[in-house]
């Protein structure tokens, strides 16, 4: 969900995986939340961001108890931990303003609200969080999975660097689950290019999409040094996926 000049920094990221692994990828969209909180049920929340800051306790005075955050007080808990003003300000913008609500606020553990079977959410829009485009899917199910994020990364050991992650992000940028080994989880529909047909991927200028922004821009809040030509090894970009935990380096800085 991090932003981009037009897209937000922290939205929803899916990815797909071989179609030997669909099974595996089909996850339904949660339809309770009830009970979720931080820090304990962190995994559940399919922005990787917005996760690790409730693993960390850093979300828990202002998520409240039905899993919502206001805008301003995301706002307020990624400057506390030292995300940057800029960033901080485009991935709020970009999630919250096309919402109704008053104060402006979204579910942190509803943020998935398209599958294989909608591409569009089924509560009205205004209402409900905006995913990306196309996703990887590596946190859409009950909890962050290893065997999609081993694919994402290769699996291989090396160091994530913006083109690492061009590299990765591309894999999932088409809609070609017949005989595509590796593709999308899943479309928002709304946010497809106008000349970007299924058909195209990969690369495509014509579909490029809002997810390569969003993960780099995840990179380069949480890598070293912060900004353009952040990097972190695959054990940390791991663990920040997965696990929830902040990079060493980030947490030395952290405010």
């Amino acid at each position: 969900m991090f932003a981009e000049t037009k897209m937000p920094l922290l939205r929803a990221h899916c990815i797909a995986a071989p179609a030997t692994l669909v099974g595996l990828l089909l996850y339904s969209i949660a339809t309770s939340v009830e009970g979720l909180s931080c820090p304990d049920d962190f995994g559940k929340i399919i922005c990787p961001a917005i996760g690790a800051l409730c693993k960390n306790n850093d979300l828990d005075l202002v998520v409240d108890e039905d899993g919502f955050i206001t805008k301003q007080d995301l706002f307020d808990s990624f400057r506390r931990v030292g995300i940057s003003n800029e960033i901080a300000t485009r991935t709020t913008n970009a999630n919250f303003d096309h919402l109704s609500l008053v104060p402006k606020r979204l579910n942190v553990f509803e943020l998935n609200v398209v599958n294989r079977s909608h591409s569009a959410p089924l509560a009205p829009k205004d209402e409900v969080a905006r995913e990306h485009f196309r996703s990887t899917g590596i946190r859409d199910g009950p909890g962050p999975n290893a065997t999609l994020f081993a694919l994402f990364s290769y699996g291989v050991e090396r160091t994530w660097t913006e083109s690492v992650v061009d590299e990765a992000i591309r894999q999932f940028d088409n809609e070609d689950y017949e005989t595509s080994p590796v593709h999308t989880n899943d479309v928002f529909e709304e946010l497809r290019p106008l000349e970007c047909p299924p058909s195209a991927g990969n690369g495509d200028p014509k579909c490029r999409s809002d997810l390569k922004d969003s993960i780099t821009n995840l990179l380069n809040e949480f890598g070293t040094p912060p900004g353009p030509g952040a990097s972190l090894s695959t054990e940390e970009w791991r663990a920040l996926w997965l696990n929830g935990d902040y990079p060493s380096e980030f947490l030395r800085r952290s405010p």
